[in-house]
């Protein structure tokens, strides 16, 4: 996360510097709220969970950036994103056809909202190509639970739905396991 941070007061300091100025889009993930039943605001507080703690870190002096307009910047707030190479073929894709299942992580009654990646990519175009600046929260009309998530990728797959710990045997991380709960 300092890392992170570091390499991105560099880019702000390069952009500055830059004659073109061009505006710059990053995107990060709600999780950066917590979980919450209702959706979440630009103004709604962030209260990290999960990966994005170390995320959220990293994204300050972007963040500070575009407060004190220092510098033009527009934060995307995605929800969980659906493609190639996201979260969903690691905990569901890859279970479902190496271990006949889906796994459930807790009561499942958590709500999860879920966007294309191609959606999200052509939404942050378009916001950028009008000139939005600042954070935007991308937020679906509905969201599911995550056992109606997992119901319905069973049914997809035609596999079960068990408990994650039956699905991932070895141990999961913290974070991980705090994503979906």
């Amino acid at each position: 996360a300092i890392l992170a941070a570091n390499y991105n007061r560099h880019l702000i300091s390069e952009l500055k510097s830059s004659k073109a100025r061009p505006l710059l889009v990053f995107s990060s993930g709600s999780l950066l709220y917590g979980n919450a039943e209702n959706a979440f605001s630009k103004d709604s507080p962030i209260k990290p969970i999960s990966y994005a703690r170390q995320y959220y870190r990293g994204e300050i002096p972007l963040i500070r950036a575009s407060e004190n307009n220092e510098y033009p910047v527009l934060l995307f707030r995605l929800p969980w994103l659906l493609g190639p190479g996201s979260w969903f073929k690691w905990f569901y894709m890859q279970p479902a056809l190496k271990h006949n299942a889906i796994p459930l992580f807790g009561d499942g009654i958590n709500r999860m909202e879920i966007i294309d990646m191609r959606d999200a990519a052509s939404l942050m175009l378009l916001f950028a190509s009008k000139g939005f600046k600042g954070v935007c929260n991308i937020c679906p009309e509905q969201a599911i639970t995550q056992a109606d998530f997992a119901a319905l990728v069973s049914g997809i797959y035609d596999v079960k739905v068990l408990d994650y710990a039956e699905v991932f045997t070895g141990r999961l991380e913290r974070e991980s396991v705090e994503a979906f709960k």
